[in-house]
């Protein structure tokens, strides 16, 4: 199968609705990396992974070099406290692009569709307006694209309104 790494940026303002509530929105933008360890092709009839002039052996296909990545989506989610720690949830929805090419930069083919996620996300509060977290992140229409990172909040309102 196929394993992708992503350097991703996210940039995410929040706008908290009451104390425990908030929507916001995420632009998304960077670049994908990945092997795939599995050829497109079947191997050669001499077990070879390069051009061989055995008859009958095959190629490999050049495996994904690489890629970029977009997203905007819309996010709504629900957050508490407790001490200098805060815990929340999310859904989010929106649309997602990416295009991937091989290690010798042909194009391999994209997509471009909608996007449904789940966050789960966890932060140190360090000051009044400043967070450091982790986030989890994974894809429900497929269980298998998750991701994980971590977080660097700047908080135009102290502890944004939860606190007083």
């Amino acid at each position: 199968g196929t394993t992708m790494t992503a350097d991703i940026v996210r940039f995410g303002p929040r706008v908290a609705i009451g104390r425990f509530f908030y929507v916001g929105a995420e632009v998304d933008v960077g670049t994908l990396s990945g092997a795939d360890g599995s050829p497109t092709t079947a191997l050669g009839r001499d077990g070879a992974t390069s051009p061989s002039s055995t008859p009958g052996a095959e190629t490999m296909t050049p495996g994904i070099g690489g890629g970029t990545y977009a997203a905007a989506k819309a996010v709504a989610g629900a957050r508490l406290f407790l001490g200098p720690f805060s815990g929340s949830v999310e859904l989010a929805t929106g649309v997602r692009d990416y295009v991937l090419h091989d290690a010798v930069d042909r194009p391999l083919g994209g997509s471009f569709g909608g996007a449904y996620e789940a966050h789960a996300r966890v932060d140190l509060w360090a000051t009044p307006k400043l967070s450091i977290g982790a986030v989890a992140n994974t894809d429900l229409a497929d269980k298998n694209d998750f991701s994980v990172g971590v977080v660097l909040g700047v908080h135009f309102r102290r502890y944004d309104g939860a606190r007083h």
